[in-house]
């Protein structure tokens, strides 16, 4: 066997195909290197908080128009809350227990919308991890956009 591989090894470093090869594999290198993103240059070249939103909002209304159960379900869910609301808080007076009344229902608005988003996050999350994690990497935007949208 060793008189084999001895002969392959001379034949190989003898043979035109090494020489090609090893220009195509370092020609593949150097343009490897030049297409490689800088990051000082790619968190320059990122762009702006708004832009990102903007796209990953089309994108997630993209989402709801593809799954149109999941649309409906929050707006139902919506409409559900609405009515709770409205009768729980219907007919306040205007005295002091009325304003506190209605900060009341402003605060209970505010805790059920913030927690019914971010029970959304987390059940889509484990989804789209994948994808977020490459992107992120990739800098195609920052993580407050992504959670804002």
């Amino acid at each position: 066997h060793g008189e084999r591989k001895d002969h392959l090894v001379s034949s190989w470093e003898s043979s035109e195909m090494k020489g090609e090869t090893q220009a195509t594999v370092q020609g593949q290198l150097k343009e490897a290197k030049v297409n490689t993103p800088d990051p000082d240059r790619m968190s320059r070249d990122m762009a702006s908080p708004f832009l990102q939103f903007q796209v990953l909002l089309k994108r997630c209304i993209l989402d709801v128009t593809r799954n149109p159960m999941r649309g409906k379900a929050v707006f139902a869910q919506s409409v559900a809350q609405a009515v709770i609301i409205a009768i729980i808080w219907n007919n306040l007076s205007n005295d002091m227990n009325g304003l506190q009344d209605r900060v009341g229902a402003i605060f209970f608005m505010l805790a059920n919308g913030l927690m019914s988003n971010v029970m959304n996050v987390l059940t889509n999350f484990a989804n789209e991890r994948g994808a977020v994690l490459r992107e992120q990497q990739n800098n195609m935007y920052t993580i407050g956009p992504y959670f804002m949208a």
